[in-house]
Parts: C-alpha cells; sequence; structure tokens
C-alpha cells in the first residue's frame, strides 16, 4: 500500500521513522542496534593510512548516513594524480 495524501505521506514518514522506533514502548529497550555494516564503515573510514578514491568514500558513507539525509563530502585529501579520501 502506498499513502495517497500529502497528509497520509507525512504521517507514513512521522510513524515509520527509525528515529521513532529506537525504543521498544512496552518495555523501553532498544530494538535495533549498530549493525556490523556500520560499524565496518566506521573503522575503514578512520584507519590511519587509507585513502579511497570517490566510488568506494561514496559507498561507505552511504552505509553510515541515513538514507533521508544528504551527506555532504568533506574535500578530499588528496587532489592530483586522483582525488582520494580518508577519515584522518
Amino acid at each position: 500500500h502506498v499513502p495517497q495524501t500529502e497528509e497520509a505521506r507525512t504521517e507514513a514518514l512521522v510513524l515509520m521513522s527509525v528515529a521513532q522506533n529506537l525504543c521498544s514502548p512496552k518495555s523501553g529497550e532498544l530494538i535495533i542496534s549498530a549493525i556490523q555494516d556500520f560499524l565496518t564503515c566506521a573503522h575503514i573510514i578512520t584507519v590511519k593510512d587509507v585513502f579511497l578514491d570517490r566510488r568506494e568514500f561514496t559507498h561507505l558513507v552511504a552505509f553510515i548516513c541515513s538514507a533521508s539525509s544528504l551527506a555532504q563530502l568533506p574535500h578530499p585529501a588528496v587532489v592530483k594524480p586522483v582525488e582520494l579520501w580518508t577519515g584522518k
């Protein structure tokens, strides 16, 4: 089913938002936690002497960032001969 009206789309966005569903209403315990992909990406991006091209860096950023937000890439650490990013 797809929400048809603007009001229904907004309601669905709020109700189904991950940020709204982190804790169980019944017990207050966390429903979700950091997944391995998130932790692996954070580690790879911040390891010393690791350089990533644009494709690799944006792929890892996509795992870390929320799908509903736009991530602005920082300036590359190395510009020539090719642009390379690092987490440091």
